[in-house]
């Protein structure tokens, strides 16, 4: 089965269920919003859609398609729709815009006490994707909590952030799957390091062992089979 024959598959799919919750009522007034977000993209950027499943699985190239989904993300009261909408368009390297508006975004989910697990996911891969450096010190905020994105901290560790470096030993505490925290630590290549990741060599995870085995090989330079 080809790529493209499983995508139209599975867009056929979601449009069938789109229209079945529509005729249903199901999120309301999320597709009324829905609908003028639509309508703005194909007044403006003459981009052709008219659901949720075209937005869903079309990529617009324009990067002038950030600031006008920007203003309806927050305010979908399925938070899903806003999601969906991050991961297919937002993920767009060095985008200034992308990175401004998920920074306030993020303060506003956490404020609000909206800041769910799927949420931080998404926002997780969002950052990860645009590699804003100049947003160290607010990414390092988002990575004081135990668990709290994994991804994130581990492009930390690429950036070789010394304002991240004592958060990130904190972790191998604290966090529930050390993982993360362990390959973070291994991109400082700091030879300082090691006593820190050395006893995860024996650890009872599977995962925790390899990532810790790869750290040590990294930090002594040590060629990665």
């Amino acid at each position: 089965m080809s790529d493209n024959y499983a995508t139209a598959v599975l867009y056929k799919a979601d449009t069938e269920r789109e229209s079945h919750n529509r005729a249903a009522g199901v999120d309301a007034e999320d597709y009324i919003l829905v609908d003028s977000l639509c309508a703005e993209l194909n007044r403006c950027l003459g981009v052709e859609c008219s659901s949720f499943q075209d937005l869903r699985y079309k990529h617009i190239k324009n990067d002038a398609c950030i600031p006008i989904i920007s203003n309806y993300i927050p305010q979908f009261a399925n938070i899903g729709f806003a999601l969906e909408l991050i991961t297919q368009h937002f993920w767009r390297k060095g985008n200034k815009e992308c990175s401004d508006f998920l920074e306030r975004w993020t303060l506003e989910l956490k404020a609000n006490g909206r800041l769910s697990k799927a949420a931080e996911n998404t926002l997780d891969n969002a950052f990860v994707k645009i590699q804003d450096k100049s947003k160290q010190d607010f990414l390092i905020g988002l990575i004081c909590e135990k668990d709290a994105f994994p991804f994130t901290m581990e492009m930390l560790g690429r950036w070789k952030s010394e304002a991240a470096l004592p958060i990130i030993i904190k972790r191998l505490e604290v966090d529930t799957i050390k993982t993360s925290a362990i390959t973070a630590l291994g991109k400082y290549k700091d030879i300082s390091i090691l006593p820190h990741i050395e006893p995860f060599i024996n650890s009872t995870k599977a995962g925790e062992r390899k990532a810790a085995a790869r750290a040590v090989k990294q930090i002594k330079n040590l060629r990665i089979q």
